[in-house]
């Protein structure tokens, strides 16, 4: 019986301390994703993938294909102009600390959603994989015309894939 209420007591003593940490890592999530977002916009598809992404992400990802992903998204999109998150799930563990974050985004041109799942590298967050869906994406991305080379070049989705 002692047993059990020693358990119960540290369980109600150490739950509010994880609970605060979560919070305090969802919050530091949010400040990531609003650089992401900013970056998005900005155009700073290069900076994104060298400061942003996990070593796993660059492998999976060429630098082209990020750059191509992230220029859609800025050109269809536009500027973020709000945000706010719908959900989140962090876990810690022998592998390290990852987390699942879901936003609502209003765009300058529509809204949509964000996944992203990032992992902590150093202490900061970065992105595992970053999936935008919005109806503004499928705008103008018909069949190529013959003399753009870039528009060939055009991803079939705006998800950057796991490792």
């Amino acid at each position: 019986m002692n047993r059990i209420l020693v358990v119960l007591l540290g369980i109600l003593v150490l739950s509010p301390m994880g609970c605060k940490k979560a919070f305090q890592s969802a919050k530091a999530a949010d400040k990531t994703a609003d650089e992401i977002l900013n970056a998005i916009a900005a155009g700073e598809a290069d900076m994104l993938y060298d400061e942003y992404t996990t070593s796993a992400c660059r492998g999976a990802v060429t630098r082209e294909r990020w750059s191509t992903l992230i220029n859609v998204f800025r050109v269809q999109l536009g500027q973020p102009k709000s945000w706010n998150r719908t959900s989140f799930n962090i876990r810690t563990g022998t592998g390290g600390t990852t987390g699942q974050f879901g936003y609502n985004v209003q765009w300058e041109k529509d809204k949509g959603t964000m996944s992203l799942n990032m992992h902590k590298e150093g202490g900061q967050w970065k992105i595992h994989h970053l999936q935008i869906n919005s109806d503004a994406l499928l705008k103008g991305l018909g069949k190529p015309s013959q003399d753009n080379a870039a528009e060939k070049k055009l991803p079939k989705t705006g998800v950057v894939p796991p490792t």
